[in-house]
């Protein structure tokens, strides 16, 4: 019945490993009501699995890059990690983007669940050295584009899944030519 159907995910076990001179972020399991999450330079945030983060509506004005719900800009790097879920259901539509990674090398995002985005889900901006690995990302609005790769360097995203009411895996380039997606 096309009406109770259902998703099953079979992951492998998460290890995350922070290397020496990181700065380590984390959600344990449990409920966590969050702002935003901005990054800097040389971070690890890593979503326990049970982890479920629900994204408040930003305080400033909405549909703004700066007001993503994870934001980073020139800041190499990076690993989001984990197998916990962030959720987007309470934003109304267009109210922020879910991650928004900008002029950045060394990104790493592998295992997070996004759900329900009110505007592009995951969006990588003039980034080098990309990997994107096993996410998921369910969404059913328009404009909750699931993985966006805009003008990026050397990137690949692997194992991943997207059910959406938009864009599923997109590459785009605006003013510096794609290479290696």
């Amino acid at each position: 019945d096309p009406d109770k159907a259902f998703t099953i995910f079979v992951r492998r076990p998460e290890y995350v490993e922070v290397p020496e001179g990181y700065t380590l972020i984390e959600y344990k399991p449990g409920l966590h009501f969050v702002d935003n999450i901005f990054l800097q330079g040389n971070t690890v945030l890593y979503l326990h699995a049970g982890a479920f983060l629900v994204a408040k509506k930003p305080a400033g004005p909405t549909g703004e890059i700066s007001n993503a719900f994870i934001y980073a800009n020139a800041a190499d790097n990076l690993k989001i990690v984990g197998h916990g879920v962030i959720d987007f259901s309470q934003l109304p539509w267009h109210a922020r983007r879910g991650v928004y990674i900008g002029n950045s090398n060394g990104v790493e995002m592998n295992g997070v669940t996004l759900i329900n985005a009110s505007s592009w889900a995951s969006t990588f901006m003039y980034c080098k050295n990309l990997t994107v690995r096993d996410c998921i990302i369910f969404g059913y609005r328009t404009n909750s584009d699931a993985y966006a790769v805009c003008s990026c360097e050397d990137g690949e995203i692997v194992d991943c899944f997207a059910r959406s009411g938009d864009d599923l895996f997109e590459v785009k380039t605006y003013s510096a030519p794609l290479k290696n997606i």
